[in-house]
Order: C-alpha cells, then structure tokens, then sequence
C-alpha cells in the first residue's frame, strides 16, 4: 500500500497538513521531495548588464514605407 501525505518540516519535525489516519503498528519508508517557495518570485537584480544594450538615437523615428511593403533597399 503506497501513500502521499503533504507536510511541512517545523521546528525539527515533519507534521502533517492534513489529518492522517493508518493502523497501528504501522511501518513505511519515507522519502522527502522538496518544493520550491513559489510564493514570492525572487527579484531581479536592476542594472546587471549596463552597458549591454544601447539604443540608436533614431529608436523612435519613423520607418520608410519600404520596411512596411516588404521592399528590399
């Protein structure tokens, strides 16, 4: 017979998240299976790579009606 029980490891023991009932006398082997914390995304760090990426200074000027009708220069 195989079981899962969700826990969560507190103050050096393993107790369950939900009630767990099984006969007494019981044996098994138990084997941990780790989960990250999803709860808060780790935060990027600003600024890694400064001087990775420039920008023309004509980022934001428009583009020739060739770019927009698929014509080659």
């Amino acid at each position: 017979m195989e079981r899962t029980i969700s826990v969560i490891y507190e103050d050096g023991v393993f107790k369950p998240l939900e009630p767990v009932t099984l006969e007494e006398g019981v044996k098994g082997v138990t084997t941990v299976q780790v989960e990250a914390d999803v709860s808060a995304p780790k935060k990027r760090p600003v600024d890694l790579f400064p001087h990775r990426y420039t920008l023309p200074d004509d980022f934001d000027a428009p583009l020739p009606d060739e770019f927009w009708l698929g014509e080659d220069k």
